[in-house]
This record gives C-alpha cells, structure tokens and sequence, in this order.
C-alpha cells in the first residue's frame, strides 16, 4: 500500500475513532458503535475494540463485551489498561484464575499501577470470603441434617438447583465438602418461562454436576391451565417434583438455595401485606414434606449467608451463573423491593437481612407456642354435629393472639375450608372484641360457609349454607 494511502486510513480512522467517543461521551452509544467498527474496519486498534467492549458493556451485552475486551488485550497485551479490563471481564464472568492471572502479569511489568492491583486483591477478597461463606453453608447442612447425632450416610442431599447463583453456590459448597455419593444435583424444567431459557438453565445445572462430579437428575412439570394462580401452582408442582426425585434417588433431604436476602424480602412483603407472627416467621429453616414415598424434610442451608456470599462462592470456583429475566420485572413486589427497598437498608443497617433472619426465628418460636396454645383450646371445646362451642369464660380469659388462632381453627373447621380466604384480621379482631368485653347481647359473625354466635355465656360456631352449595 502506497505511503500516502496508509496515512489517509490512519487519518480517517483517527476521525471515526475521536468522532465515536465524542458520540459515547452524548450517550448516543448507537451511533458511537457505528462509527467505531468503521474505525476498526480501517485499523484494527485496541483503542477502539476497548471503547467498543465499554459500549456493550454499557448495553448488558456481556458476551460481545468480552468478545471485544479480549481483541483489544490481544492486539496490545502489553499495555496495562487493555490487559486488566479483560482480566476484569473474566473475574466478574466465572474467570478468577485466568483473571489473576493476567492481572499478576501486569503487576509484574508495572508494579505501582492500581487497576491491576485492586483487581488482585479484589479477587484475594472475593475468594476469602466465597471459603468463608461456603464453611457456614456447609456447618448448616450439617446441623439441620441432624448435626453430629447423624451418620455421613444418612443425610443424603438432594440439591434443587435453578442454576441461578444462589441454588449454584449451594451445590458447589456441598459438593466441595460432602463426602463423594452424598449430594445430588437436581433440576425441575418448568414452563414459566420460554422453552429455550428453561431448557438453557437444565443444560448449565447438568454442566455444574458434571464439573463437581456429583450425579444429576431431572424432571418436568406444565402448571399452565391448572387455574388462575399459576405461580402457586409451579411451586406446588416443583415441591412434587422434588420429592419423587429425593426418593428415587435415595436422598432424605432437600435443600433449596433461599438465603437472608429472601428472608428479609420475604418479611418486608409480608409485613406490607399485614401478616401476623406466623407470616413473619418468614421461610423455614427446614420443614418435613410429606409425601407417599415418605417423609422428606426440607432444608435451607443457604439462609446462613446471603445474596452477595452466594455469588462470592461461585467466582471462587470460576462458575459463571444464570440469569433469570423475570427477576429485573419490577411489576412483581418481591423484584421491586429488591431493587429499591433492600438495598438502601443494607446501606443503612450492613447487617439488616442477618437480623430479619434472626428475627423470623423468634416469630417462629413464637408461633409454635401460640400454634401449641391454640389447639389445646380448640381441644376444649364441644364440638358435636358440626358445631364447635366454648364457654366464653374461657375464651375470654385465653390470651387474644390464642384466641384468635383457634376460633380462626374452628371457622375453618366448620366451613369445610371455605372461609380460606375471608378470615382477615379484622373479622377475627371483631369478634375477639366481642367476646371480651362486658355485652351480654346475642351477637353474630359470619364468614363464607360459618357462623359465630357470641352469647352471654357461650361461643358457638356452626355451619351454614352457602348459595353455590
């Protein structure tokens, strides 16, 4: 190529390239990515393949990003800047070996230049505390599989994984500890999602067994047109599905990856919502699942760290996790409050998801005690013909939170369940109210399917007939 001909291209590619940054630096990133292929058609250069990675970047377009950030690190591998963004994009994309790795390079030409020395002790940090969270998970799943009373052989795990970094962290941290046959990685498909998304998460949960050498199974369920609530209904499917897959596997334990920031979501929905002290006991630690092939109990391992520990024990094992869509609709309020509510109360209060951990506990201590309480009233009640009656010296002398939860027991009782969802607090609130205070005037109270009858003496709540029936 003639000389002068060369210095036209760098010219021109020169102008596409200050013209592209100017364009970046408007936000106008479409037409900035425009003029900078252009640029590069001209004359590859590592400037422009860096300002391109920025702008997919930018666009959440992490894959053609790190297309990008490589040739740029590959056409000048020994300049510091193009060197460590793409060590960067390999630490936050399940990369942490090969990231320190270049990173330490540059270090070794350049040892006073900060980029790359904060990526390497940001990597030293990030896997000091993924084996720090992943001893805590793994210290869980031993105390609620039944601590040092249980054999090894007999907590056999499954671990329902989505895929997603939470389920993922948990199956790398018991993978990593357990001893080998122990833990089984399953994965339920479900059509709550387009088909190519769910079948990708399957497809990434088998790869992680594979590369943790622990067996994996799987299982499908279809929840639409199976009613109106089809949320309700996948969970209730993938529970079902979860337990044929511990039994035919052999396993007697299920853990799930929830952790304190789902607790502490859970809670504030709850509390939004005007749940009672059984609500805000929040998620379980662990619970049995009945089922005919047995009883399996349910575990929660993960709800000893929480969302960002979750993803500090993945990129310590180099695993780069699945992104769930829905989890960005703002439309649902668990989305909505993570991403405008819990994150200023971390800022506020560092410890706030431990804490509403800790305090779920109490309200599920404190719910068993009123659980007890309760059935031992509804034990003393008369209760012939359908009928459930109580003298009401002793509702009115029972504390009003074990009050309400039997007559709540008893309503249910004699609607046949009807009454489900239309005994609020206030209707229960009403007729506490009235039992306790000095009227000796016949009252009623009435519920879909149920009557309370609240006389001088007596607390009667019977059937009744409803027009559908």
């Amino acid at each position: 190529m003639h000389p002068h001909q060369e210095s036209y291209i760098r010219e021109r590619s020169n102008q596409l390239f200050e013209h592209a940054r100017s364009l970046a630096e408007r936000g106008d990133r479409a037409q900035a990515r425009a003029a900078l292929f252009e640029s590069y058609g001209l004359e590859p250069r590592a400037a422009a393949a860096s300002l391109i990675a920025g702008l997919c970047a930018a666009d959440r377009n992490s894959v053609e990003a790190g297309v990008w950030y490589e040739r740029a690190y590959s056409l000048n591998e020994r300049q510091s800047r193009y060197a460590t963004e793409y060590a960067r994009w390999l630490a936050e994309n399940g990369q942490p070996e090969e990231a320190s790795r270049i990173a330490t390079c540059v270090l070794e030409r350049h040892a006073d230049y900060g980029p790359a020395r904060d990526l390497v002790a940001q990597l030293g940090r990030t896997r000091s505390a993924g084996e720090r969270a992943a001893r805590r998970v793994v210290r869980a799943w031993r105390t609620l599989t039944g601590g040092s009373a249980v054999r090894d052989d007999d907590r056999r795990t499954i671990v329902a994984c989505s895929g997603g970094a939470d389920s993922s962290a948990l199956l790398i941290a018991l993978a990593q500890s357990a001893r080998p046959g122990m833990v089984v990685a399953v994965h339920v498909v479900h059509d709550m999602r387009p088909a190519a998304q769910a079948h990708a998460d399957r497809d990434a949960t088998a790869a992680l067994a594979e590369r943790l050498g622990v067996a994996f199974a799987t299982e499908s369920i279809r929840a639409h047109g199976l009613g109106r609530n089809i949320e309700a209904a996948s969970r209730s499917l993938r529970y079902a599905a979860l337990v044929r897959l511990a039994a035919a596997n052999g396993c007697t334990f299920i853990a799930t990856g929830h952790h304190a920031d789902d607790q502490l979501e859970t809670m504030l929905m709850r509390l939004i919502r005007g749940a009672g002290v059984q609500g805000l006991a929040g998620i379980a630690r662990r619970r049995v699942l009945a089922s005919p092939a047995g009883n399996m109990t349910l575990i929660r391992p993960m709800l000893a760290i929480g969302r960002e520990q979750a993803t500090f024990i993945c990129a310590g094992f180099g695993w780069r996790w699945q992104e769930d869509e829905t989890n960005a609709d703002e439309r649902r309020l668990r989305s909505a409050l993570r991403t405008h509510v819990t994150p200023f109360l971390r800022h506020i209060r560092s410890q706030a998801a431990g804490h509403a951990n800790e305090t779920a506990e109490l309200c599920r201590q404190a719910w068993a005690l009123i659980d007890e309480e309760s059935e031992k009233l509804v034990g003393r009640s008369d209760a012939s013909s359908g009928v459930i009656s109580w003298a009401r010296s002793d509702l009115k002398a029972a504390s009003p939170i074990v009050a309400s939860e039997a007559l709540r027991r008893a309503i249910l009782r004699a609607s046949g369940g009807q009454a489900q969802d239309r005994i609020t607090q206030r209707s229960i609130g009403a007729a506490i109210r009235a039992i306790r205070d000095r009227n000796g005037e016949r009252r009623e109270f009435q519920w879909r399917g149920a009557r309370m009858v609240v006389t001088g003496t007596a607390v009667t709540i019977e059937p009744v007939a409803t027009p559908s029936q």
